[in-house]
């Protein structure tokens, strides 16, 4: 004990701030090292996460495109038109496979299942009625699950001695009377799954033992380790995408080993429907976190560094730090026993020490002034207290002043009311005054009527509570209220239902700036019903045609324009139509301008049953008409579908008469390019029409 008490200040100084200095910095260094490591493990968590999201939606985008590209075929009239050969079929079906080498086959079928045309003439003449792909293609099932071969195993060149699997997609084809007349059928490859995996672990080449697994919605393994094809699995994490769609998680397999595993479970693009599939990417978690344990390693060592060096450093540090202040404490003991009044210290070690000596130098000075200055400070108080008593008399004589103004005030306001409400209650327009806290202070007789409420009723009232009663929201005229209260005019409109029909009311907000803020804001409003109708009235007609109600020139150029911009930032493809009427000038002059009317009518009915809702049709000029089609995910092959389709239509309406015949039509298509403006369009789509023209009657070009 006698022994720790010879230690001086400096000696405990030093060990204090090196024991601190060393505890600290280990303590940083391994919460650093801790939070760094958490980082980097869900770093890499998410990593595998966001590479099964990957996977799961080049699947279903892949499986999208060959789906609709089925789905296109079907829909041609190229399937179920008897007049074009077998041989014709068949060279589309093997242009459509070398195109896309994913097809392992495609085929169609008759209405009884026989196989009628097939890319390289496999299972040409087979039975194929009892396959599950033909069956559900006419119960609206049209893609079937990963599955061997049965009729294509020995037929199709095979990849080592892998089995063959396929994933089918099939559509029933309908003929010229909307009837099912067979299926169309597609085998996808399943090595076209192995291709995703590649592309998608392609940025993970570095790393050891990383597996990609797909699982079938039954939880049937599709594709991954050898060891699990064909079983079922039921892990956390395949439970946890059922739930979450995406995410991670660290579990166990059946193989003993504890993986990280991100998962993604398919949730099919736009028309697809998805097959339930689950993307599950893990790996070993030795594996997956070596660079979390390297890091950790690295970082324990330097902390450990670090500390001894600071604790080194503090200990020197110390030592110097209290030398001078046994100078100072030399010095203190003199003044205690008053053998001096002052303390002039010379210590230059250190700018902190020299102000020490300074401050207790300054404070014996200040001791001798403290009497006077406290002598003063009275003398101070009792004159403030005075001056204080003469203020309140000043202010208690001009309270009684102001009140005996105020009084005269008052009834001033109120005739001046008074008149106000006089004339205010006999104009046709709602007049209101809502002070600051939104309370209703003045409402007019036409405002009372139009809501059925008394003046007693609706003054004090806040607006909110009003229009509660009212069954209105607040919400849509909130934004407006602030704006108002703000000190600035607001002018807006509204609809309301009253007895029945919708009625408008355009609202003006005035605010009060009588006062240095502002006191609240005035509120005029008008019923414009009449004139919103008058306006709507108008603007339909100026925008359409007067015969066929159709889009004239001037609506179509806006929504083309609007058309353009939109395909420039979607990068979808857009086309335009340009149709033209044949013989239509003979129609005129042998059957008279009334049937020519009626038949411009009953073919722009045509055009819009041909086209989807958010397809435009307009009619330019006399018997020229044009379409505009937006988002054709096929491209030019799903603008001459819809050609296609209008002169089947055509088709199959009744001659006019002997010597005219049908009506027919001369149809120019034109894909939208880059740097194209409007104008340029229809240029392209009028000669195209007349290239169309040249080939006869119901005939299209593309331009």
């Amino acid at each position: 004990m006698g022994r720790v008490q010879r230690l001086g200040l400096g000696s405990y100084l030093a060990f204090m701030v090196g024991a601190l200095v060393a505890s600290l910095t280990v303590v940083l260094m391994l919460l650093v090292g801790w939070v760094s490591a958490a980082d980097m493990k869900a770093a890499i968590a998410r990593e595998l996460s966001e590479l099964a999201f990957q996977a799961s939606d080049k699947l279903d985008r892949g499986l999208f495109e060959r789906y609709r590209e089925v789905q296109l075929l079907a829909e041609r009239s190229l399937m179920a038109d008897p007049a074009i050969s077998l041989d014709a079929k068949r060279g589309q079906l093997q242009l459509m496979q070398r195109t896309y080498p994913t097809y392992a086959w495609i085929g169609v079928t008759d209405l009884q299942g026989r196989v009628m045309a097939a890319s390289g003439g496999l299972l040409e003449g087979v039975d194929v009625s009892k396959r599950p792909w033909f069956q559900g293609a006419y119960r609206g099932i049209y893609l079937q699950d990963v599955h061997e071969s049965v009729l294509l195993a020995n037929l199709l060149p095979k990849n080592g001695n892998e089995l063959q699997r396929f994933v089918d997609v099939a559509f029933p084809y309908r003929d010229a009377q909307g009837q099912f007349a067979g299926v169309v059928g597609a085998h996808l490859s399943w090595q076209w799954a192995k291709e995703v995996e590649a592309s998608v672990l392609r940025p993970l080449a570095s790393r050891n033992r990383v597996d990609t697994i797909i699982v079938s919605a039954k939880g049937v393994v599709l594709m991954g380790p050898a060891e699990l094809i064909g079983k079922r699995i039921n892990t956390e994490s395949m439970q946890a995408a059922v739930k979450s769609k995406t995410g991670f998680s660290i579990e166990a397999w059946p193989d003993k080993r504890q993986y990280v595993v991100g998962y993604s479970r398919s949730q099919g693009h736009l028309s697809y429907p998805g097959l339930g599939w689950t993307v599950l990417v893990r790996q070993p978690v030795d594996e997956a976190y070596l660079p979390v344990h390297t890091l950790q390693r690295t970082i324990m060592l330097t902390g450990l560094s670090a500390a001894l060096l600071f604790g080194l450093i503090g200990f020197l540090a110390a030592r110097a730090i209290t030398a001078p202040m046994h100078t100072i404490a030399s010095a203190a003991r003199a003044l205690e026993t008053g053998e001096v009044r002052s303390m002039k210290l010379q210590i230059n070690q250190y700018h902190e020490i020299g102000k020490l000596a300074g401050a207790l130098n300054a404070l014996m000075r200040k001791l001798a002034h403290k009497d006077s200055a406290m002598r003063k400070m009275h003398r101070a108080l009792e004159e403030r207290v005075r001056l204080r008593d003469e203020e309140l008399a000043k202010a208690v004589a001009a309270l009684e002043l102001n009140q005996a103004e105020r009084v005269k005030a008052e009834r001033a306001f109120r005739a001046s009311q008074l008149r106000l409400a006089t004339v205010t209650d006999n104009m046709p327009t709602a007049i209101l005054y809502i002070d600051r806290q939104q309370r209703f202070r003045f409402a007019n007789r036409t405002f009372l009527e139009w809501r059925n409420m008394t003046h007693q009723a609706l003054i004090g009232k806040t607006v909110a509570e009003v229009l509660g009663q009212q069954g209105l929201d607040y919400a849509e005229i909130a934004g407006n209220v602030q704006t108002a209260l703000s000190g600035q005019k607001v002018v807006f409109e509204v609809a309301r239902e009253v007895a029945g029909a919708t009625r408008h009311f355009e609202q003006t907000y005035i605010p009060d700036l009588s006062e240095e803020r502002v006191a609240g804001f005035y509120v005029m409003v008008q019923d414009i019903t009449d004139r919103k109708k008058a306006q709507e009235y108008f603007i339909h007609h100026a925008n359409h045609d007067a015969l066929t109600s159709l889009p004239n020139r001037s609506a179509f150029m806006d929504r083309l324009r609007m058309a353009m911009a939109r395909s420039e930032r979607n990068l979808r493809p857009l086309a335009v139509m340009f149709l033209d009427l044949n013989k239509f000038k003979a129609i005129n002059d042998s059957l008279g301008h009334a049937a020519g009317d009626a038949v411009l009518i009953r073919f722009a009915q045509t055009l819009s049953q041909c086209v989807r809702k958010t397809d435009t049709v307009a009619r330019l000029a006399g018997d020229e008409f044009i379409i505009l089609a937006e988002e054709l995910l096929g491209g030019d092959s799903d603008a001459v579908i819809v050609a296609e389709k209008i002169i089947a239509a055509l088709l199959a309406q009744p001659a006019l008469n002997a010597a005219l015949g049908q009506i027919s039509a001369s149809i120019g298509i034109v894909m939208l390019r880059p740097g194209d403006s409007a104008d340029d369009l229809l240029a392209r789509a009028d000669r195209a029409m007349y290239s169309a023209k040249k080939r006869g009657g119901n005939a299209w070009a593309m331009g």
